[in-house]
């Protein structure tokens, strides 16, 4: 799947495993919801469901995005930085479907979770609108904002189970499909993070272990044509769709830094625990 430069940018920003910024995003309730929802956000941008960029003036998306890469590149909070970007918004709203998701997810990283929903909310009803299970997904967010770690879990773990129990939902030949196997994967990384903020280490160890066992069969060649044909129409090869978990390991891919270094990291640290 081709990326467009600009588009990278702007979801380099979102990545989680900036500068070891997993651990920091499963500290508490605010960062867990990055699992998730961020993830999701930087997938609808990469995916095209984010408005492309159309009609502006090249200097004023240049400003726009320059403005967000020096506002969301630290930690601390600089709220001239931010002003500078709504007033580039505010000239051309059609841009905010293309910033509002990224500067709603720094805004969680800095903590300042009413001010980050107000950018959020917009594309959570667009989140929303893809298909029952994205609602639900969206809606386990604003709970896990909330605080019901506990509550977030038993619905995370519902909507896993009803995805894999719908049959039909599979056997579309639709883009819902694919789409329908990114969320699946960026919800058991959330199952996986409740977890551990709930305090059930064997339950994210669970977890951690089916995402590195969808890991390795999303990598899976059958030898032969006729085991090819099979496991191409198989409910598992859907669930474990190739290009799905490629931009779920392209999400947490930071520096030297991957997806199956935080699994086997967190599996030594539960190890330690028991």
């Amino acid at each position: 799947m081709e990326i467009q430069q600009k588009d990278q940018l702007i979801i380099g920003r979102i990545a989680l495993l900036k500068d070891g910024i997993i651990e920091k995003c499963i500290e508490n309730k605010n960062k867990i919801l990055l699992i998730g929802l961020c993830l999701l956000i930087s997938l609808f941008s990469i995916l095209g469901f984010v408005k492309k960029f159309q009609g502006s003036p090249q200097k004023d998306y240049l400003i726009a995005d320059m403005t967000f890469e020096r506002w969301s590149s630290v930690a601390e909070k600089n709220p001239e930085l931010l002003n500078q970007l709504e007033k580039v918004l505010k000239k051309h709203p059609h841009l905010h479907s293309k910033f509002d998701g990224a500067i709603g997810c720094h805004l969680l990283f800095q903590n300042e979770t009413e001010k980050a929903f107000i950018y959020l909310q917009p594309t959570l009803q667009r989140i929303k609108g893809t298909s029952p299970y994205h609602k639900e997904f969206a809606l386990t967010s604003l709970l896990i904002a909330k605080g019901d770690l506990k509550g977030s879990l038993s619905k995370a773990k519902e909507l896993k189970g009803k995805m894999e129990a719908d049959l039909n939902f599979w056997e579309k030949q639709s883009t819902n499909v694919r789409y329908g196997a990114l969320l699946y994967a960026y919800n058991l990384m959330r199952i996986a993070a409740l977890e551990k903020e709930t305090g059930t280490p064997q339950g994210e160890l669970s977890a951690l272990q089916e995402i590195e066992k969808n890991l390795a069969l999303a990598a899976f060649a059958p030898a032969t044509s006729t085991d090819k044909e099979k496991w191409n129409s198989s409910l598992e090869r859907k669930i474990c769709d190739t290009e799905a978990y490629g931009l779920l390991q392209h999400s947490f891919q930071a520096q030297h830094l991957s997806l199956r270094d935080y699994i086997n990291h967190r599996k030594t640290q539960i190890g330690k625990q028991s």
